[in-house]
């Protein structure tokens, strides 16, 4: 999740490179005012590629909590009366997208793809859909009339992309 502009929040799952027999890594991050440097990485306790997963950010007042098929994988904590920024008022949208193999997601240069054979191969994975749910306790009243009427016929502000 992302919002836009170089003062942007955004929330991260990020799948690493792998090696056959190694675990599968995952890593989170959380940007707020453009700047990020709060990575954490977990080794997955299965192989992502075996099967249907779900990928989720519970986002509110208090905390950013990353979950992995409803397990509870890393809470980042509103701690702003400490000082430390916190994603708070700024609209995010979704993005799905492929990087490059840099050093930081290919454990260094062993997972690097060799010139343009890694452009022959076809993908190992495929997206076959993507849920957003989105639930927001704003008073109607300060919602745009057609959206607030959506909201009152039981849309229940969850939407399929």
């Amino acid at each position: 999740m992302s919002s836009d502009g170089p003062n942007h929040n955004e929330f991260d799952f990020e799948f690493l490179g792998n090696t056959t027999g190694e675990p599968y890594l995952i890593q989170t991050n959380v940007y707020v005012n453009g700047v990020g440097n709060r990575e954490q990485r977990l080794d997955l306790w299965f192989d992502p590629t075996k099967a249907f997963h779900t990928y989720s950010v519970f986002w509110n007042q208090r905390q950013v909590v990353f979950l992995v098929d409803e397990t509870q994988i890393r809470v980042h904590t509103n701690l702003e009366h400490k000082g430390i920024p916190f994603p708070r008022d700024q609209a995010m949208g979704v993005y799905s997208s492929i990087w490059n193999a840099d050093d930081w997601a290919t454990q260094g240069v062993e997972l690097r793809p060799i010139g343009a054979m890694h452009l022959l191969l076809p993908p190992t994975e495929t997206l076959t859909s993507m849920h957003v749910s989105v639930q927001c306790r704003l008073p109607l009243l300060i919602m745009p009339r057609n959206v607030a009427a959506v909201m009152r016929k039981g849309f229940g502000g969850t939407s399929q992309l």
